[in-house]
């Protein structure tokens, strides 16, 4: 029963990840094509449009320049926002 529990676990783990590595690809796809985001994050361009799609999940670290690339347009969106 411990192992079926922490299988369970995983996997909502790997959905909640999935989730916001969504998020955060379809918030910078608002400006950024996938080969940008490729270029920006060196992650692989098909790798961005497999999870795009909802494929499968990205490593933590690649999870992290995601995030961190998304928060970086975003602050950069909202500066631009501000000064019109």
């Amino acid at each position: 029963m411990r192992a079926k529990m922490s299988c369970n676990a995983m996997q909502r783990g790997i959905e909640w990840r999935m989730d916001k590595i969504q998020d955060a690809i379809q918030s910078l796809r608002r400006t950024l094509s996938q080969s940008e985001i490729a270029r920006r994050t060196g992650i692989a361009q098909h790798k961005i449009s497999r999870w795009e799609s909802g494929g499968v999940p990205a490593g933590a670290s690649d999870a992290l320049k995601l995030i961190e690339l998304a928060k970086e347009v975003e602050a950069a969106t909202q500066a631009k926002e501000a000064a019109e």
